[in-house]
């Protein structure tokens, strides 16, 4: 074969295959719209006292419903941050109602999952399970953020592992980088701080501290009750 007839096939393939390209895209974009044209608005609804809740809709079978709240290290001072980080840790640890085992036992029998997070700007408390089940798990998430029982040996417990964090955090370059960032673009400001707190904030916090902060931050209008998956909107909580 010449070289001509060579680089005009070699066309004819690119040209050929540019046009499959094109038309898997189109058809990409087209699937993306018409998903994303089926998905419901979100529903809002605010009650009497602040507590806000947001719900979409989905033909899912499983749900993710949550709690999210206005705390995080942009929240803190010098001598508690930290204590966002150090809550999350506490709530799962057992309430007046429930010890962390029956906790644990109530969320394996229905097959769902608790999960939590800390940021500078909020906590989340978050659960995945099945749709039929949302009522049990917002109960549940009730229990966990209005009787959780900070008991003392549960928090040396969690302050142990939240000093291991920061320690191992040191010594994690995406960590460190992304404090520096923080540091250096909000110097002077609550948003500089670490999540984690420091060692010296995280050793001198104690259980009178927590119960402090949340009596502060952990109110009805610094919430906000977010779920999504095949379940109807719920106001009358």
């Amino acid at each position: 074969m010449s070289w001509r007839s060579l680089l005009c096939t070699t066309s004819k393939t690119l040209f050929a295959f540019n046009g499959l390209h094109l038309s898997l895209r189109a058809t990409a974009v087209y699937a993306a719209r018409d998903v994303l044209s089926s998905i419901s608005a979100p529903e809002v609804t605010s009650l009497k006292n602040g507590f806000r809740v947001v719900t979409e809709t989905n033909q899912r079978p499983t749900i993710a419903v949550g709690v999210w709240i206005d705390s995080g290290s942009r929240f803190e001072n010098e001598a508690n941050n930290g204590i966002s980080n150090f809550l999350e840790h506490m709530m799962y640890r057992g309430t007046k109602k429930r010890s962390q085992t029956e906790l644990e036992t109530e969320l394996e029998k229905i097959g769902a999952r608790f999960d939590s997070y800390t940021s500078r700007d909020h906590n989340a408390f978050y659960v995945q399970c099945v749709a039929k089940h949302v009522e049990n798990v917002v109960a549940l998430l009730a229990d966990v953020l209005q009787n959780s029982k900070l008991e003392q040996a549960t928090l040396e417990t969690e302050r142990t592992r939240i000093l291991c964090e920061i320690n191992k955090a040191a010594e994690d370059p995406s960590e460190m980088v992304f404090d520096y960032l923080h540091n250096a673009a909000f110097q002077g400001t609550p948003m500089a701080k670490s999540v984690y707190g420091t060692e010296e904030t995280v050793r001198n916090l104690t259980r009178n501290d927590l119960r402090k902060y949340i009596d502060a931050y952990y109110k009805p209008s610094r919430m906000v009750l977010g779920a999504v998956g095949n379940i109807e909107h719920f106001s009358n909580l």
